[in-house]
């Protein structure tokens, strides 16, 4: 059974997409790789 989810996920059966972040939020969603940067940008540029 757990060998069968990992699979599952291997082959992007839970891949799913939809437009609840930005229904809720308000705002277009970002990807990780977005946010990363985003968060790499102020760690080395810090506001005081």
């Amino acid at each position: 059974m757990v060998i069968s989810i990992q699979e599952d996920f291997a082959q992007g059966v839970f891949d799913v997409v939809t437009g609840h972040v930005e229904q809720l939020s308000g705002r277009a969603p970002k990807s990780l790789e977005q946010v990363l940067t985003v968060l790499s940008d102020s760690a080395q540029n810090p506001v005081l």
